[in-house]
């Protein structure tokens, strides 16, 4: 997401990892 990593939750940070992981697959 384009929300600053302080600004966001430790769960959207965690699936916004996630999903870059998957993505780059």
């Amino acid at each position: 997401g384009a929300t600053p990593y302080p600004l966001k939750s430790k769960q959207e940070v965690a699936r916004d990892i996630i999903d870059r992981l998957v993505n780059n697959k």
